[in-house]
């Protein structure tokens, strides 16, 4: 299954298999996860699908939001992000571009 949550910017793969762990795309600034959907796609295929996969936009690069975010901000953004999202005890591999 796959989505997309505003709040975020997120675009997530295969999100609701708890079971599987996490590849977590954080893109470069600028940075809509948007550019990083194909990627995240081929990274989760050529792995056989087990993974589930996730990109998260920065704050403020999402049509869902219209403030400004300092670099403070986006860490804490990926670290609730983290939080809310996945279970405690979920591997995590975290792959960022550029500023991500």
């Amino acid at each position: 299954s796959s989505g997309i949550n505003a709040e975020y910017g997120l675009y997530s793969r295969n999100w609701s298999n708890k079971d599987l762990p996490v590849v977590m795309v954080v893109p470069g600034n600028p940075g809509h996860g948007g550019f990083y959907v194909e990627y995240l796609e081929m990274v989760v295929e050529e792995c056989g699908g087990k993974f589930r996969g996730c990109v998260v936009s920065h704050v403020g690069h999402s049509p869902a939001q219209s403030r400004v975010f300092n670099v403070r901000d986006q860490v804490l953004s990926k670290m609730a992000f983290i939080k809310e999202q996945l279970e405690p005890d979920t591997k995590l591999y975290l792959v960022g571009h550029s500023f991500g």
